[in-house]
């Protein structure tokens, strides 16, 4: 819980941190994610529910998105210099 606290902290301070330590911080939601979802699967006496399958799910989709971002990494357009950057309103 305290690393998804970090993550979603550091996501508001993102223009204050900077890109590069706001995306180490960031890559931490995957461990932290992984804990949450075996700490929900293996702990208490829920884990044998058929509704557990949800987390489940959930773990292989999550898993499956992060397969497709890793071997995608070479083939994104680049992004433009922070200078050309659209400013949001």
């Amino acid at each position: 819980m305290y690393g998804m606290v970090g993550v979603l902290t550091s996501s508001w301070a993102r223009r204050r941190l900077g890109t590069k330590v706001w995306r180490a911080i960031h890559l931490l939601s995957v461990p932290t994610s992984t804990l949450a979802l075996a700490h929900g699967v293996f702990a208490g006496s829920d884990s044998s529910r058929p509704w557990m399958f949800a987390y489940v799910a959930t773990g292989l989709t999550t898993l499956f998105l992060v397969i497709v971002r890793g071997l995608t990494y070479g083939f994104r357009p680049p992004r433009p210099e922070h200078a050309q950057r659209v400013k949001e309103p």
